[in-house]
């Protein structure tokens, strides 16, 4: 978990240094990114708060930790992880909608951004708070009402699948998008290859989050049978309806660290496509430091000048890169801009 988060939270930098280096303006996709990496960091510091209380260990090591204080913590751990997701995929759309041009493009984005970012949203509130089990300190005082002001665990389940399946075709549609708009510009192939790679590694979110999905459907509809529920709609408020937070605590465990992965493997997609005004000059620095050094060779008496040693020369005064392009000038738009793609539609 942490590794990953230390991996996208460097990404991220360079991204924003990147475009201090291209003196490009600031938009709402690197706010709301912004955003999800803060949530982000919330979520991981949650979940291993929640280790002391046996997030993640056997069933058998964790029956003596059971507490309230894991009992409350559990709704903010859920909120900010399905937060988290969200944010950070709607960072990626906002990107995308810059980059298109046509109409029908910008309105496709917009509705998989809207359907995606709503149903994601209504999990966090419904798994959070509204699911029976959740409200059971609220309740615990009018046992005959409990199971008729909460969600039925059955329902938020179901929904909870049909949440991540969609957010995972969302990974793939995010990676998918850029390789249809970009290889219809006229650039070199090489540079849409680059491009496509660049703004395709959402891909291993996709794959991150398909894994998560297995993982909570067994998590959430292993134990659920009708006794237990029955039980749970009872009104009984004790250990074994604390144990309903986490059936598993392995398996929650697991879950928990696939959706930070699957979070940072988001911020890590949107942030390399950003990075070419870095390498770019980089490149140019390397470049220009081994004309300075073929120049101060040639005028060392003895050496072989040959005949482009004045074009050199001439070379070293130059502002363009090696291709001949001029870099990124102050308010240099990235919208992908970085990518040189929005000079080329």
């Amino acid at each position: 978990m942490l590794g990953f988060l230390a991996i996208a939270t460097i990404c991220m930098s360079l991204r924003f240094y990147s475009k201090r280096v291209s003196k490009s303006k600031y938009f709402l996709d690197d706010y709301v990114l912004i955003a999800s990496w803060i949530v982000a960091i919330i979520y991981n510091s949650i979940a291993l708060y929640m280790t002391r209380f046996g997030l993640g260990l056997e069933l058998g090591y964790y029956a003596q930790v059971l507490s309230k204080e894991r009992f409350y913590a559990t709704p903010a751990l859920i909120f900010s992880a399905i937060t988290a997701c969200w944010i950070s995929k709607l960072s990626f759309f906002i990107t995308l909608i810059r980059l298109v041009s046509k109409r029908r493009q910008k309105a496709m984005l917009w509705f998989l951004m809207t359907t995606s970012t709503a149903s994601l949203l209504a999990l966090s509130i419904m798994q959070s708070f509204v699911e029976c089990g959740r409200l059971v300190p609220v309740l615990a005082d009018r046992p005959g009402n409990f199971g008729k002001s909460c969600a039925h665990p059955i329902m938020t389940g179901a929904f909870s699948v049909y949440a991540s399946v969609y957010a995972t075709l969302m990974d793939f549609v995010l990676s998918l998008v850029p390789a249809f708009v970009i290889w219809k510009l006229k650039m070199k192939r090489a540079e849409k290859v680059a491009i496509i790679c660049a703004m395709s590694t959402g891909c291993f979110a996709g794959g991150v989050s398909v894994l998560k999905v297995f993982k909570t459907y067994t998590l959430l509809f292993e134990k659920l049978d009708d006794a237990f529920l029955r039980y749970i709609f009872s009104g009984n408020y004790d250990s074994t309806v604390m144990r309903y937070m986490f059936k598993d605590p392995y398996k929650g465990g697991l879950v928990c660290a696939l959706n930070s992965l699957e979070v940072s493997c988001t911020i890590i997609a949107a942030s390399i496509p950003f990075f070419r005004p870095l390498i770019q000059r980089v490149t140019a620095k390397n470049n220009k430091s081994r004309e300075e050094e073929t120049v101060v060779m040639s005028a060392i008496p003895g050496s072989c000048r040959g005949h482009g040693g004045h074009g050199r020369h001439a070379r070293l005064g130059s502002t363009s890169d090696v291709d001949g392009r001029k870099p990124a000038g102050a308010g240099y738009d990235d919208s992908v801009a970085i990518l040189e793609v929005e000079r080329k539609l």
